[in-house]
């Protein structure tokens, strides 16, 4: 099992339907920050992933952060109490 599968399963197996509290998982996405610009500035010997990370962002694909706080907020303010994990960009 992955770590991923992992995580999930914990997210969906954590709230009880009567908790006060409740625990939900995003994936983000990667987003461009200050941490893609080191790894991106970093060599094959310190980063593996380093040729995905540089491709991603030739190609414009790393998410604004802007727009994943959007996102998050919109999130927050339509939560579904049943679902618990969810992917940026499946929001809309």
């Amino acid at each position: 099992m992955t770590a991923q599968i992992l995580i999930e399963q914990h997210f969906q197996n954590l709230p009880s339907p009567k908790a006060l509290t409740r625990v939900y998982s995003v994936a983000p996405g990667v987003v461009d920050s200050k941490m893609q610009e080191k790894i991106r500035q970093s060599s094959h010997l310190d980063f593996s992933s380093l040729n995905n990370f540089k491709e991603l962002h030739s190609k414009g694909e790393l998410l604004d952060p802007k727009f994943v706080v959007n996102k998050l907020v919109a999130l927050i303010s339509k939560v579904d109490k049943t679902q618990v994990i969810y992917s940026i960009k499946d929001l809309e």
